[in-house]
């Protein structure tokens, strides 16, 4: 996730919300942007660390007798 993102979407629920609940909001508001930021990199990192093998790993496993699931 791009930092200019994170702070597109801070500036604009602190728009929101600041506005409509006053300005005790605008910690909660970056705190949970803040959050969500670090969830979106945990959750993207990890979907990077258990993406499927290349096709040639699949290949060479083909050929070697390991049947992984799916490959059928």
């Amino acid at each position: 996730m791009n930092i200019k993102l994170y702070f597109a979407i801070d500036a604009v629920l602190k728009a929101v919300f600041i506005r409509t609940l006053g300005d005790t909001m605008e910690v909660l508001v970056s705190v949970g942007c803040l959050l969500l930021l670090g969830l979106a990199w945990v959750f993207g990192y990890l979907n990077e660390r258990e993406s499927p093998p290349d096709k040639e790993e699949h290949a060479e496993n083909d050929r070697s007798g390991e049947v992984f699931p799916g490959d059928r």
